[in-house]
């Protein structure tokens, strides 16, 4: 991350900053297997069905495994802050009002890839599991934010106040339950209480998501079934989508 900070006046600031390159994640772990039909999930329960390692080319004697990866992309990202500071006599800060731009490059994640180090083995056989492609073709996001400190008491209380726009970083074609990143529309709320070289800050935030609807022929995500050959594939996330979220947040900044 690489950033600017530039004090123009005693009244004007700007500021840029982004994370210049993306984060390739690359995971490793327990991937554990299960299933939503009941009888299979018995026969996997019971040990009759069993997770193998991948190396083995029979099924008798091969050591279990649950290993798997996780590979995915966060993307850059490019913000630009336009602040105005309004002071008292004495030059400290009376209050402020910030506008920030944000642009993020979700088109960089096309899919969620997820690797099973294994096979299954049932009764003598191995059954391999192909490499499961979540597709999810996001696209390039931007938000506009607005927010305000307010010095309420000097020195012991302060006041903010923020509202922001975001625009969805989904498409609706593969609109997906794991992440509901429709239109978003924020407000919020916090205070700050100074005392002995510490702040400690309390904030709430609203996040409204208006309704968001996939119709049959926007949809495109399909069912995933990386252990059965299926030649005709069943889309499942037509729908309406709705969404909104609380966020409470309590800091304590000490300074020395």
């Amino acid at each position: 991350i690489v950033g600017l900070h530039l004090k123009a006046t005693s009244f004007f600031e700007v500021g840029l900053s982004s994370r210049v390159l993306p984060i390739d994640i690359n995971a490793t772990g327990n991937l554990n297997l299960s299933f939503p039909n009941p009888d299979t999930q018995k026969l996997l329960d019971n040990g009759s069905l069993k997770t193998v390692d991948a190396s083995c080319d029979t099924a008798k004697d091969c050591p279990e495994s649950t290993d798997g990866e996780l590979s995915l992309v966060l993307p850059p990202w490019v913000r630009l802050g336009l602040r105005y500071v309004e002071r008292d006599e004495q030059g400290s800060e009376a209050f402020d009002i910030e506008l920030d731009f944000v642009y993020e490059f979700w088109s960089q994640l096309d899919a969620y890839r997820v690797k099973t180090n294994y096979q299954m083995a049932f009764l003598g056989s191995l059954i391999p599991i192909d490499e499961i492609e979540m597709k999810k073709e996001y696209q390039d996001s931007w938000s506009v934010r607005l927010g305000s400190d307010i010095r309420l008491v000097p020195e012991l209380v302060s006041l903010h106040v923020g509202a922001h726009y975001e625009s969805p970083a989904v498409t609706k074609a593969y609109t997906h339950l794991d992440f509901t990143n429709f239109h978003r529309i924020g407000t919020s709320l916090g205070a700050t209480m100074s005392f002995s070289g510490m702040e400690l800050t309390l904030a709430y935030q609203f996040i409204y998501q208006p309704e968001w609807v996939v119709s049959e022929d926007e949809a495109k995500m399909p069912l995933l079934r990386p252990a059965s050959e299926v030649e005709a594939q069943t889309i499942v996330n037509a729908g309406s989508y709705r969404s909104h979220y609380h966020t409470l947040s309590l800091g304590l900044v000490a300074s020395f």
